[in-house]
């Protein structure tokens, strides 16, 4: 049976009423936003985001921390190819691109966080 969002409930949790809507997707999101500056704060992010998706299946939370756990791992994989290439100097523009599409990605998830939508419904 397929999960359904429902919009009486939490971000977080499915077990808890709407009180602080996205508590947890706010402090996912600002770790991100500081990981654009130095990106060692990420991985915490994502251990955040990965423990609190459990709790969130069939809620817009789901859809929060996925998009999260998946920002979280192009990054890292692209991040790490695009520096390989820094040697050919190709690198250096791609990693521009990729702190622009991180950016976007950090903005629009916070976004619809704030605003309480999911992202790929």
């Amino acid at each position: 049976m397929a999960a359904s969002y429902r919009p009486d409930y939490d971000i977080v949790s499915p077990r808890r009423a709407r009180g602080g809507l996205g508590t947890v997707g706010h402090v996912v999101y600002a770790i991100y936003a500081v990981s654009l500056f130095t990106a060692l704060p990420m991985l915490i992010g994502v251990v955040i985001a990965y423990l609190a998706r459990g709790d969130a299946r069939g809620t817009v939370g789901w859809d929060h921390f996925t998009w999260a756990i998946r920002t979280f791992w192009a990054f890292l994989l692209l991040g790490l190819l695009f520096g390989a290439l820094t040697w050919v100097l190709v690198g250096w523009p791609l990693l521009g691109l990729l702190w622009l599409w991180t950016a976007y990605r950090i903005f629009r998830g916070w976004m619809a966080v704030a605003n309480g939508t999911p992202l790929y419904r």
